[in-house]
């Protein structure tokens, strides 16, 4: 089991970051952790992304911890996508449910 992100994404996550973003995600497979936590906005292109990343690989968690962004994730249904935590454990590999 993965104690440490896959992936740490940071800023804003917009149309201008989308290939990044998409470049970043493309080594992610199976049980994974994508963190979101230095993430300051999601536009749809950034959806659009994580989208794609739910479509490739079914097992994956998305430490959120703003209650902003957890927000848009929850009203474009994403938490029927992923596992979405608000922050990892230090000593173990297990994750804080953040519903």
């Amino acid at each position: 089991m993965m104690t440490q992100p896959a992936v740490r994404l940071s800023g804003d996550l917009d149309y201008f970051r989308a290939a990044e973003m998409r470049r970043a995600l493309a080594d992610v497979r199976g049980e994974a952790v994508v963190d979101l936590s230095g993430v300051d906005y999601l536009d749809s292109a950034a959806l659009t992304e994580l989208a794609a990343l739910a479509r490739r690989e079914r097992n994956v968690t998305l430490v959120v911890p703003s209650p902003h962004l957890r927000r848009i994730l929850d009203i474009v249904a994403f938490t029927q996508l992923f596992r979405i935590v608000t922050q990892l454990e230090a000593d173990r590999p297990t994750l804080h449910d953040a519903s």
